[in-house]
């Protein structure tokens, strides 16, 4: 890994700059503890840079061991697990020594420190480490694959199932009808399928997809949708509707009220003589990202739901949670894909929803390129990933 090389006078802006979610100062008497909390919630953060030997004010106080290099290697070595590998400098400011320890974002998160025979796992709010809530923790297991949200038991059981549902759609994309089978063969593929757990809870993904109402059971199982008369969220809401029920029938839902208020223009006839139309949003693009949205979203955030939003130039979805780590923007466009949700992604590949090629960011760069030569807007903000693409402005005979 190559780390950028810090003069004196960077270090010493740094310091100026004060503590945040990125840098903290210690000085070298730190007890091992809590060096190894700070270290391991950069690490189980986006990373981030510990000055050793600078008091929380500021103060460049020096290094007062002469064995911090082995100590901190040795606190990364038997007091995190997974073991780290932290960049360590030493450093001459105001005549004084100090340290600069970088830690990188780990690839192999959580990390835990080890202390009296537990495992504690820490995270970086601000400028402050404290240790993680359960959900965080498990967020944490999420975006590392070690643990999939949606295969949680949700509080539905099964008499909540929609069995015609349930029924449908396992016999109409999967060849199998459920209703020729006795119940201890119907549980065992409704067990395997994830559909539901052996004390016959349904699972998170269960809930979403075949519950009766999955919004009784989980808050955040909903889309709302809003077209907005200007550019700022604040401006007069024209349209505001909120759709409750599972997962494929909120996306057609949204889909259908979106084509209403997604303009049009006729360019011209077919050789079969239909009419051919020009639309302010590619309708591809849209239902790409929508679907990407309910599949890709942190279930783990329970209170929040996909929210979409057209505003007078541009169409906007937010999604609760945030990319993972080791996934960028730059990376999905070339095709870098993670399966947040890897069951709910089989049950949209079933309807042919999906291609699981990880395909669908390259497509809609291409598409809008396309459409009015411009790039969809990838980022994060306030807790959700936003995608937001740009109106395709119609000529005055629409």
């Amino acid at each position: 890994m190559n780390y950028h090389k810090y003069s004196e006078e960077d270090i010493k802006h740094m310091i100026e700059s004060g503590e945040s979610s990125r840098l903290e100062f210690k000085e070298d008497s730190v007890h091992n503890d809590r060096l190894a909390r700070e270290i391991s919630a950069f690490a189980n953060f986006k990373g981030g840079t510990i000055l050793l030997g600078v008091s929380d004010s500021g103060e460049i106080i020096g290094l007062t061991r002469d064995d911090n290099e082995e100590r901190v290697m040795n606190i990364c070595s038997l007091l995190i697990e997974p073991r780290l590998i932290p960049e360590y400098e030493l450093m001459t400011a105001d005549d004084k020594k100090i340290a600069r320890i970088t830690i990188d974002t780990g690839n192999e998160k959580p990390y835990a420190v080890l202390s009296k025979g537990r495992r504690n796992y820490y995270i970086r709010i601000g400028s402050t480490c404290r240790e993680s809530t359960q959900r965080e923790l498990m967020r944490m297991f999420q975006d590392s694959a070690l643990l999939h949200f949606e295969a949680l038991p949700s509080a539905a059981v099964l008499k909540d199932l929609d069995m015609f549902m349930v029924f449908e759609h396992f016999k109409t994309y999967r060849g199998i009808d459920l209703e020729k089978l006795d119940t201890q063969e119907l549980t065992r593929i409704l067990i395997n399928c994830a559909v539901m757990n052996e004390t016959e809870q349904l699972t998170v993904a269960g809930c979403l997809l075949f519950a009766k109402r999955p919004d009784r059971f989980y808050a955040g199982a909903g889309i709302a949708f809003a077209v907005i008369d200007g550019n700022d969220f604040a401006d007069t809401l024209v349209k505001v509707a909120h759709f409750n029920g599972v997962l494929i029938d909120n996306l057609e839902k949204v889909l259908d009220i979106i084509r209403i208020y997604n303009r049009s223009r006729i360019t011209g006839l077919s050789d079969k003589g239909q009419r051919l139309e020009d639309y302010e949003y590619p309708f591809k693009v849209i239902r790409e990202i929508l679907i990407n949205a309910l599949i890709h979203r942190d279930y783990s955030i329970e209170g929040s739901q996909v929210r979409v939003f057209m505003l007078k130039d541009f169409f906007e979805v937010r999604s609760p949670g945030l990319i993972p780590n080791f996934l960028t923007v730059e990376k999905m466009k070339m095709g870098v894909s993670y399966y947040r949700n890897p069951m709910l992604m089989s049950f949209f590949y079933d309807r042919g929803l999906i291609e699981r090629l990880g395909r669908g960011i390259q497509m809609i760069f291409a598409e809008m390129k396309k459409h009015n030569n411009t790039e969809p807007e990838i980022f994060e903000q306030g807790g959700e990933l936003v995608v937001r693409i740009r109106k395709k402005i119609l000529n005055s005979k629409d």
